[in-house]
Order: structure tokens, then sequence, then C-alpha cells
């Protein structure tokens, strides 16, 4: 009874590897060529592309910077 909660922690696993190297590879020019590669839509590469490892967008300043 526990396999699909398995599988499911799996391919989040998967995902989370997925999106880590959209995030290495993305240079600003290349959204169609991962989305391609990766089987994804250009909109969710720009979107993983702007979401620092921290699960935060990149550039945006966080209430509780110091």
């Amino acid at each position: 009874r526990d396999q699909p909660r398995s599988r499911g922690l799996g391919d989040v696993y998967k995902r989370q590897i997925r999106d880590r190297r959209i995030r290495q590879e993305y240079d600003g020019t290349n959204t169609r060529a991962l989305a391609l590669k990766y089987d994804v839509s250009e909109s969710w590469v720009k979107r993983i592309a702007s979401i620092d490892e921290r699960g935060e967008i990149r550039g945006q300043t966080s209430l509780f910077d110091g």
C-alpha cells in the first residue's frame, strides 16, 4: 500500500533534479531549447529559471532579509 506514495516521492525527486538542471542551463536565450530537451513548456522553463534554490523569486527582496 505504500507503493503509490513512494512512486510519487520519486517523481517529486526527479522533477527537482530536472528543475535544478533547467536553472543551471538557462541563459535567457535558450528557453525553447530547454523546453524541448526536458519536455516542458516554455513558460515552465521561464518560471523555473526565475526561482532560486530556496524557492524564492530571483531578484526579489525578502521581508526577512536583514
